[in-house]
């Protein structure tokens, strides 16, 4: 199998074990795994697994000048495509904000990172979230602005 799984780089803070979870879906017969619906809403924990030859078949037939940073609008226009949305983990569920895309939001990554160090799992920074709520709360109103620039670049 040839496939490979995105890592956006506003998501500092993916989770390694997320990733496998994900590719071992993959590994199933699926051509696309979307990250678990924590991780969609800004929890931002995994990202997409793919198969090179889905990849291909959506950008056929596209103009090179085509904007596809939102490749999966395409993605899923593939008749016969196998997806599915990776659950949500078991336990350590991120449903705050984590991704970077805002001053606010590098504050708050950036005090995570202060305090559990470069290489944390999603359980050390899910434990940093749980004991100090009031953490989420430097970009917590950055969320319906962030939804709504990702369904503007949906087509």
């Amino acid at each position: 199998m040839t496939a490979f799984h995105s890592v956006d780089a506003d998501d500092l803070f993916f989770c390694g074990d997320e990733v496998r979870r994900s590719f071992a879906l993959l590994e199933e017969g699926y051509d696309m795994v979307a990250p678990s619906p924590s991780s969609s809403n800004g929890g931002a924990t995994v990202g997409y697994s793919l198969k090179y030859d889905i990849v291909d078949k959506a950008c056929q037939n596209l103009n090179p000048n085509t904007d596809t940073e939102m490749i999966w609008s395409y993605i899923n226009r593939i008749p016969g495509l196998r997806k599915t949305i990776l659950p949500d983990p078991e336990s350590a569920i991120i449903n705050q904000r984590l991704t970077l895309d805002y001053p606010e939001d590098y504050i708050l990554l950036e005090a995570i990172r202060l305090m559990v160090g470069n290489l944390a799992t999603r359980e050390d920074i899910y434990k940093v979230l749980n004991d100090n709520p009031g953490l989420a709360e430097i970009n917590a109103f950055r969320s319906s602005e962030w939804l709504n620039n990702q369904l503007s670049k949906s087509i």
